[in-house]
């Protein structure tokens, strides 16, 4: 009998040892899944803070281009520059109507604001079981070099687990590069009673110009065309090239060449004395290794006055810019930068915030004239011609370059052509 008490004693123990042990692992399992899944919803919060970070660089750029684009649209409509570029630029940006613009053109800020897309990330952030609320505390765009405006927005982000799991508060500051390449230069319209356009595109050019070789010049001014290169031994060919009165033949030897075909080109670069027969004014012969130094199918200048050969192909590209109407830009320590010339300024007065942001073009006469009255006597650099008061001494011509091209005294160094220059007055 005390047999089967303490049997039956030790069975309920156990039983009872069994179901805590059991009820305590099923604790543990409950706090272990809890624990997962807070930490799943901490995780999905942060990826979310991270995800409306990124957002907002890619968001601000796009918007800002499209605030610069109606600003520049604005300016050709109205023929007055901005009261001020970085004021109208953030009230576009937060869909505030800046003064002197209508309704009209604020439709096309419509859905492309700071303001409308901190409005879908919450939208957004709900389907995704987050209560998102952000709140912008300052935002500023100002230059930041010659080619980008910089914008710095700094914000406070709350993410709120709807379940009252968890919450994330933060206070950052994000900074973006707003690019200006591709956009209108509204100087153009501004000066030309927007008959002329020309679109901000950095120059791919670090040296405009190059001297390739010395010799002995013709003493008779010079001459600029696409050098063509042909060996004595294959002078038989000089005959078949086409329009040779547009080319610049470049030989080793010009004695093998029949005078009549050499006769037909506009100009002549030899290793060799000129031989008889040729009756080229513009010639540089007695020339060193011309077939190695001299590249083909490129524009040079032949300048028989000092006897000198130029590569002059990247100025002359510089100066007709992608689509043969105006120059590309270059940075400039002088020339107004993109907010300036937003405000129609022809001086750097955001200078003084950021060094370097300056930006100067060449105007191309030949392309005005078909639009506006042109000045031939006034130098070449952008905003030094839109000055009506800007008539400084010592406008010189350049050789190589066409006849209505200036250029002040300022900018022969900066060119590289302060020994091509001429007729300075």
């Amino acid at each position: 009998m005390r047999k089967g008490v303490m049997f039956s004693l030790i069975m309920i123990f156990l039983t009872l040892s069994l179901l805590t042990v059991i009820a305590i692992q099923r604790s543990l399992i409950s706090h272990h899944r809890e624990f997962i899944h807070v930490e799943t919803r901490i995780n999905s919060m942060n990826n979310m803070y991270e995800s409306i970070s990124r957002d907002i660089k890619k968001t601000t750029e796009i918007i800002g281009r499209r605030a610069v684009s109606i600003s520049v649209g604005h300016i050709v409509l109205s023929g007055e520059g901005l009261y001020s570029a970085t004021d109208v630029l953030k009230k576009l940006i937060f869909n505030e109507t800046p003064v002197g613009f209508d309704d009209g053109e604020m439709l096309l800020m419509e859905n492309a604001t700071i303001l409308y897309w901190m409005d879908k990330i919450e939208e957004v952030s709900i389907l995704k079981g987050f209560y998102v609320n952000i709140t912008i505390l300052n935002f500023e765009i100002k230059p930041y070099d010659s080619w980008n405006l910089l914008a710095n927005i700094n914000l406070t982000i709350n993410i709120t687990d709807q379940q009252g799991i968890a919450s994330l508060v933060r206070n950052i500051t994000i900074s973006e590069l707003i690019s200006i390449e591709d956009l209108e230069d509204p100087l153009y319209p501004l000066n030309t009673s927007g008959r002329v356009t020309n679109y901000i595109l950095k120059t791919p050019y670090e040296n405009y110009i190059e001297l390739l070789v010395n010799g002995d010049g013709s003493n008779n001014n010079w001459k600029v065309g696409t050098s063509i290169l042909i060996w004595g031994n294959d002078a038989g060919t000089a005959g078949s090239i086409p329009n040779p009165e547009e080319k610049i033949l470049v030989t080793d030897n010009i004695s093998k060449f029949n005078s009549g075909d050499v006769n037909n080109f506009m100009s002549l670069v030899s290793e060799t004395d000129i031989s008889s027969g040729i009756t080229l004014s513009v010639y540089v012969v007695n020339a060193t290794n011309v077939m190695n130094l001299i590249p083909n199918n490129t524009i040079i200048l032949v300048d028989s006055d000092e006897g000198e050969v130029w590569n002059i192909e990247n100025l002359t590209k510089h100066l007709s810019g992608e689509s043969n109407k105006n120059s590309y830009y270059r940075s400039s320590a002088k020339g107004p930068s993109y907010l300036d010339r937003l405000e129609g300024k022809l001086t750097c007065i955001y200078c003084n915030q950021v060094e370097g942001v300056g930006l100067e073009s060449l105007i191309n006469k030949t392309y005005f004239s078909g639009y506006v009255g042109i000045d031939i006597e006034k130098t070449n650099i952008d905003y030094l011609y839109f000055n009506s008061t800007y008539f400084p001494p010592n406008i010189c011509k350049v050789k190589g370059l066409h006849s209505w091209f200036r250029i002040d005294e300022e900018h022969p160094a900066i060119y590289n052509v302060t020994d091509l220059t001429y007729s300075c007055s």
